[in-house]
């Protein structure tokens, strides 16, 4: 069976949308059991693990040593808006 590509963008675009409100469900219901800073370490950690094995598996890693020194510095900013942002959403 042949998938078109319009086909496959859809399905991408549920499984997505099925993914981000999975987040969502489970984020509030683990604050009910764990305080807010507790949470965030505890999603942020886990975010950089599965970022980790990811780049370890399909050896992207080594494309963040050949970044240029420029690069970090907006690597970091936006780090520090995620979580900004990620703690005052939690706080609703």
């Amino acid at each position: 069976m042949q998938i078109t590509d319009s086909f496959k963008g859809f399905l991408l675009a549920l499984v997505s949308v099925i993914a981000v409100s999975n987040v969502y469900i489970f984020s509030k219901a683990a604050l009910i059991e764990v305080s807010i800073p507790q949470f965030g370490v505890y999603w942020f950690a886990f975010g950089l693990l599965w970022i980790l094995i990811f780049a370890w598996f399909k050896k992207t890693y080594q494309s963040i040593i050949k970044l240029p020194n420029s690069c970090y510095f907006i690597l970091v900013s936006l780090g520090f808006f995620e979580v900004v942002s990620a703690n005052f959403s939690l706080r609703q």
